[in-house]
Parts: C-alpha cells; structure tokens; sequence
C-alpha cells in the first residue's frame, strides 16, 4: 500500500484574521477523545469580515494529514428548502490562482497560503460562491468520530488504510463499525492505481455518516466545534458552523445526498508533458453552481473583481498577461492551452460596464484592432474571455 502522497500541502496559514478553533482536544492514541469538561464554552475567534452568528448555506471541508499535507477538499451545500445535502468534491490537482503567491494545484497550497486565501481562489476557480472554510487535520477528524461514538461504513474491499512506517491500521471488506483511527484513515487513504474519486468517495461517506450523528443541542455541538483546538482552522465564527451542521440535521437533509464533482480538464501549468495538474472546466462548473446556490462567483455586480480567462499561445506569455492583470486588480482564471493562435480575440459578458472592459484591454495593452472587434456574448465561462495571439505583444507588468 502506497503512503499517501507527500506533493501535498496544508490549507492554512497566517493571512488575516483567521479564525482559529481554540478550544480543547484531549487525545488519548489515536482520536481517542476524553470528554469535555462542562465549562468549555470558547468560541471561534471570527475574520474581520465575518459576521458573528451569520447562517452559512454551504462551508469548504478539507482534510490535512499531521504534517498538514492536503489530503481532501470538498463543498458541503445546504439545499434551498433543507430537503437534502449537496457534496461537490475539488480534486486535489485543480490548478488555483493564490495572487501573488503565484498558481498551483489545490493539494499542494501551504503554510504560506490563508484558508481565506485558498477559499477565495477556489471560489474563483471553479465560479462557486464559497462561505466559510474549514479546515481539519486527520486526527481532529478521528477524535470528532469518536465523539458520536464511531460510524458505520461499508468498504468496498480489505485494505490497508494507514501509510506506510506507521503502524498497520486494517479496514476490511463489507459493513463495519469503525472507531476514529480507523474511519479517519479510511476517510483519506488512497490506494496504488486508485483515481481521486475512489478517496473522495469515502470522505464523503465518512463525513456524512459523522456530521448526520452531532449533537443536536446548539450549545453541545458549538462545544464539539470549538474542541478540534489548534487541529482545525476556520474562516468564520464557531457559531456559524454549528448553525450549518443544525440546519442540516433539522430535517432529513443527510437521508438525501446529492453528489457533484467539480469538473476538469487537463492543464499545462505542471510539469508538461507529464503533469498531473487539472483546470476547472468552468463553463460546465458554472452550471453547477448556479444550480446548486442560484448564483455564481460573477463580476457582474459592482463589488466583484472581472475573472478574465486568458488563452495564450506559450505559458510565458499567459502569466505575463496574468501579472499585468492582477497588477490591475483583476482576477485571473486560467483557461488557456499550449496552442499558437495568430489572431487574438475579446469577448465579454452583456453585463459588463464599458470601465471595465476598458479596464481589462488596458491591462494587457490590447491593441485598437482588438479591441474594435469585441464580442458581446451569454453564457461565457468568465466575464471575459481573451484569447492572445501572435499579433499581441503581451507587455510586462
């Protein structure tokens, strides 16, 4: 059995004002949980920008390993009438734009990148409007099973589930009752040949099984929340996620599950020819969004940034056209191919103010004759869609 992969990297980090789950989390082994004491009543420490108390419709769940490798991200969605869960699973791979600290894929954003910041850039990414984040390390994951008692899950064969040099920890085939330790590795393991699917599916059996089990007193489950301690960070209040869980679990929510996956394509960005990387394939990732939230991370309203997806014909010349538009406080969303265009086009969204198209052919210098032959199109899969060819100098921010 293959350790899981070590390319990967922590959600958190030291931007802003995170919230931080500062309770308590006693561990006896592995995710052995003593109880809490009856006067830990602390609560998370909001961002600057949350509001205390806010209903959250959907929240960001990643899973770290102990060395806050990402193992796991995925978007739990309230339905509108809380008749069901949604589960959008990002694979690991997708390539996210984190501002100046520059693109990577999802898995590998580290120590040096906020939950605020990567929820901000998946947000971007795949157009769906994210709330709040939280992030968990395995072990907090396993001291929160063994708070409801453990789970019941059915595996789909024997396996192995804990790395390799650590002690065997086994899950077998069939249903079962499993306790922290095991549900945990379980939830992140991820076999030799196995796609990220197959990993992704179990999380989302284990975390439905856990989260359908809280507490259903307001008061206890905020306690369970703020007792991951320094094992889980968060991008809004303690308050709010034990909100989201109690919504969830008012009705028959978890009895309901409806699963999506962010879809992708192969991107350029790794290491070509061989990389793994992925991009959202945003045009059929918008679709979801809007289906799932009825509304999509959009620039056309005032207070948004302009995403503009840029194709160009070498790397190069995209992420010089990427610096010159963040240098103009625009957002950038790669969606372009290792393809030679010889003529560059400019299409943008009906909704879009004639400031900030200007704005956006000002950034990449776009000649008169581009700009004269804009297109005004529905349904584009950003707010604008600008493709540089070999007649466009892409300037240097």
């Amino acid at each position: 059995m293959n350790e899981l992969p070590r390319v990967l990297r922590w959600l958190v980090g030291g931007l802003g004002a995170v919230a931080l789950l500062t309770g308590l989390l006693v561990v006896k082994g592995e995710g052995q949980r003593a109880p809490l004491p009856p006067d830990v009543t602390a609560s998370a420490t909001p961002t600057t920008t949350a509001v205390p108390g806010k209903r959250l419709s959907n929240l960001l769940l990643t899973i770290t390993d102990r060395k806050g490798h990402t193992l796991v991200s995925t978007i739990l969605n309230q339905s509108p009438n809380n008749a069901h869960v949604d589960i959008v699973s990002v694979d690991p791979n997708v390539v996210v734009d984190l501002d100046t600290l520059g693109m990577t894929n999802l898995g590998s954003t580290s120590l040096e990148s906020s939950p605020d910041l990567v929820q901000d850039a998946v947000s971007v990414a795949t157009g769906f409007p994210i709330e709040g984040t939280l992030v968990m390390q395995r072990l907090s994951l396993a001291g929160l099973i063994d708070g409801v008692g453990g789970i019941d899950v059915v595996s789909a064969g024997d396996f192995v589930v804990s790395p390799i040099g650590e002690q065997p920890v086994y899950v077998f085939h069939g249903a079962q009752h499993l306790d922290g330790t095991h549900a945990s590795y379980y939830a992140t393991f991820l076999q030799d040949g196995e796609p990220e699917s197959a990993r992704t599916e179990r999380l989302n059996e284990v975390v439905s099984a856990t989260l359908s089990s809280l507490p259903k007193d307001s008061k206890r489950l905020k306690e369970v929340i703020t007792a991951l301690g320094a094992l889980a960070k968060s991008t809004i209040p303690t308050q709010s996620i034990a909100g989201l869980f109690l919504d969830l679990n008012a009705g028959h929510s978890w009895s309901s599950i409806s699963k999506f996956a962010i879809p992708t394509v192969p991107s350029d960005l790794g290491r070509y020819p061989t990389s793994t990387w992925l991009r959202v394939s945003r045009a059929a990732s918008l679709k979801i969004a809007q289906k799932l939230t009825g509304k999509t991370v959009s620039t056309s309203s005032e207070n948004s940034p302009v995403v503009v997806m840029v194709g160009a014909t070498l790397p190069a010349d995209r992420l010089q056209a990427r610096q010159a538009l963040l240098g103009a406080d625009l957002a950038f969303v790669d969606g372009g191919a290792r393809k030679t265009h010889a003529h560059s086009t400019f299409a943008v969204d009906p909704r879009l103010t004639p400031a900030q198209i200007a704005k956006i052919a000002q950034a990449l210098k776009l000649p008169a004759s581009v700009i004269a032959k804009v297109k005004v199109k529905e349904n584009l899969p950003a707010d604008a869609l600008v493709t540089l060819g070999t007649d466009v100098l892409v300037p240097n921010p």
